[in-house]
């Protein structure tokens, strides 16, 4: 009788264990499952994926901060959502400060000192005091941000490293700006730690090989994160609307990323900025309604962008450094 009953506890036992096997396998392929496979990422394998980026074949795009090591942007789709992050960000900065300066004139259907507390890095939120009952002190003005240049690294989260400059609706001046987003793929959420003290920060610049701790820790919690797959008209807008803004605010730049050729047109770099202080309104106006992707020249992707039907500019951007981009317009146009 006590063999029957030893049978049956090792059989219950046995069914137990190859249960909880089962439990575990099913996880771990929801989670593989779950993650978003982009570019040569499958962010939840996280071995496998820095064997992948620190390759040869990247080495050139490397770039070594303390023990972390960021690469050029090479994906649209992993970039444009951690530019999303930072707009989400700074709109709610800005509904902030309308809404305490009696400046919104419409219902939101969120809180903006929520959105903000929730989208910030828990380390940063703790190293500036910040709360509910503070977080309106970072509401100093309505902002938009450009992109300059774009980094990547993968830790526990995908780690975006963007540099450029804030533009402040009111004054319409500038300040150069950072900010690290950490997106988890897994549960799709994503925290910002912003560099708001830019002259002394350690990531001022890229190239001085200054260093910051990033996050090792999956950000299972924080502001919410929505996948994007970037279709052709999306990022060759996101190109003209970057030059739109680097020609007004920031002319030098935006003269640096004319084609060769059409730079000709104004002579110099203080042609052209004359030439966009007397056609600001023809400049905001250019618009794009449709796009034709041309691959010409190998490391570079052509489109050809019409506005209302007829050829207007073509954009060129490099496939090492997505924001290394050439312009050319017609006549018409600008």
């Amino acid at each position: 009788m006590k063999k029957k009953e030893n049978y049956y506890t090792l059989v219950s036992i046995g069914i137990i264990v190859i249960i909880l096997i089962l439990i575990f396998v099913i996880i771990d392929k929801y989670n593989i499952n779950s993650s978003i496979k982009y570019g040569i990422n499958t962010i939840n394998d996280i071995n496998i994926a820095k064997e992948m980026i620190t390759n040869d074949a990247f080495e050139n795009r490397a770039i070594q901060k303390s023990n972390n090591t960021f690469y050029r942007i090479n994906n649209w789709n992993n970039y444009l959502d951690g530019i999303s992050c930072i707009n989400s960000y700074n709109n709610s900065i800005t509904n902030l400060y309308d809404q305490k300066n009696g400046k919104l004139s419409y219902k939101l259907d969120y809180e903006p000192d929520e959105e903000l507390l929730k989208s910030l890095d828990k380390s940063y939120v703790s190293k500036k005091g910040l709360s509910l009952k503070n977080i309106d002190t970072l509401a100093t003005g309505e902002y938009s941000f450009v992109p300059t240049s774009a980094y990547y690294s993968i830790q526990s989260n995908y780690n975006l490293l963007v540099y450029g400059y804030l533009i402040n609706k009111e004054s319409n001046t500038t300040e150069d700006y950072g900010y690290l987003v950490q997106m988890n793929y897994i549960v799709n959420t994503y925290s910002i730690i912003p560099f708001d003290e830019v002259k002394d920060m350690e990531l001022a610049n890229i190239e001085d090989g200054a260093s910051k701790d990033i996050q090792k820790e999956r950000i299972e919690e924080g502001a919410k994160l929505f996948p994007t797959t970037a279709s052709d008209r999306t990022i060759a807008n996101h190109l003209l609307t970057n030059f739109k803004n680097n020609a007004i605010y920031k002319p030098e730049l935006a003269f640096k990323q004319l084609d060769n050729e059409y730079a000709k047109k104004f002579g110099n770099v203080e042609g052209f900025k004359q030439y966009i202080e007397q056609n600001r309104d023809k400049l905001k106006k250019i618009s794009l309604s449709n796009v034709e992707k041309q691959n010409i020249t190998e490391g570079y992707v052509l489109y050809k962008c019409y506005e209302d039907g007829n050829t207007s500019y073509y954009i060129q951007y490099s496939e090492e450094d997505f924001l290394e981009i050439k312009l050319k317009f017609s006549n018409i146009i600008l």
